[in-house]
């Protein structure tokens, strides 16, 4: 069966690990259930950059709990994003990333640049597990992975504000027949006028890019998954880009039936947490209205939505398992 493949130390989870709103040790800490066959688990993940801060939260210091995060989440499919070309140790962060994720048996689906635009920052890239998946054979001799930049993507001039690169792969669970393009995105941070307007242009032009690419794969029957960090949420930016793909047809992840600490937030930053940096002591609690700019979104319902934390007995961070400001989201997806 495909769930004998998985790594079992996520066994079957309790049903308190699976109320939206329950107390936080008990869970973010509950052993999580393997997904049922007819499904593959999704994630994204914003593993910030190296240059973000020092000290104790440097990268030498994150880059392990990253290997943590990663084998206990176990997810078929991986959209990362930050992971980009900067010089840190001997290469580039990227570098580091990819060795650090190969020692999991994840592989990337491609490094080929020359469809980015100058400039532009490339930290937006999708992981697969071997094992579990493969990159399609597709008909036309498209390739099945590659990337460009968002300007090129969405028709607009960045001007001074930082253009940077989606990634897109061609993926098909081992033992079935049903392809699905996935995208991995990292929108504009920036909080003005600018920025929201580039957001908006990227996201609307992000399902009109997955639709041509999959014209010219040759395929059929194939269906969508775009993830990542949109910097935008439902408060801030009602007609956000997370609008903008709802509005495409594509479904949130966070729809589903079962959420998983449904009440924390993915990016660990609250007007009331803010002196922390992002690093926070514990995650903040949400009675409703979570913040939420990283996401899933899909052509098909999902099964299952999780923001994966790791947390101690007295409800703080387990830091061994803390690699960013950001907080993984995880989502099962019928797509086998």
């Amino acid at each position: 069966m495909y769930a004998s493949v998985r790594t079992l130390a996520v066994a079957a989870a309790t049903v308190v690990g699976l109320l939206v709103g329950a107390v936080p040790t008990a869970q973010a800490s509950a052993p999580r259930s393997a997904p049922t066959d007819d499904v593959i688990r999704v994630a994204t993940y914003n593993v910030m950059k190296t240059t973000r801060l020092a000290n104790k939260w440097s990268w030498s210091k994150r880059r392990l709990a990253l290997v943590n995060t990663v084998r206990d989440a176990s997810p078929d499919v991986l959209m990362i994003q930050e992971a980009n070309l900067q010089r840190w140790g001997g290469g580039t962060h990227l570098d580091d990333v990819r060795g650090l994720l190969g020692s999991l048996g994840y592989q990337i689906t491609s490094t080929d640049y020359s469809n980015c635009t100058p400039g532009c920052t490339r930290g937006a890239h999708i992981f697969f597990a071997p094992s579990r998946v493969s990159l399609a054979a597709l008909p036309t001799g498209a390739p099945a992975a590659g990337m460009a930049g968002m300007s090129t993507i969405a028709g607009v001039d960045f001007g001074g504000t930082q253009d940077r690169n989606a990634s897109y792969a061609f993926l098909t669970p081992l033992g079935s027949s049903r392809t699905t393009l996935f995208i991995s995105a990292h929108l504009p941070t920036e909080k003005n006028g600018e920025g929201e307007r580039l957001r908006v242009a990227v996201a609307s032009a992000l399902r009109p890019w997955a639709d041509g690419l999959i014209a010219g794969s040759g395929l059929s029957g194939v269906n969508i998954v775009i993830g990542g960090d949109f910097n935008s949420f439902q408060r801030r930016q009602p007609y956000g880009a997370q609008q903008v793909l709802a509005n495409s047809g594509l479904i949130d992840g966070y729809a589903a039936p079962v959420k998983v600490n449904g009440n924390y937030s993915t990016v660990n930053y609250t007007p009331k947490t803010r002196k922390y940096k992002g690093f926070p002591p514990r995650p903040y609690f949400y009675g409703r209205d979570t913040t939420r700019i990283d996401y899933i979104f899909s052509t098909v319902a999902p099964h299952r939505h999780e923001v994966v934390l790791r947390l101690t007995a007295k409800g703080t961070f387990d830091n061994n398992y803390r690699a960013s400001d950001h907080n993984m989201v995880m989502v099962d997806l019928p797509l086998r």
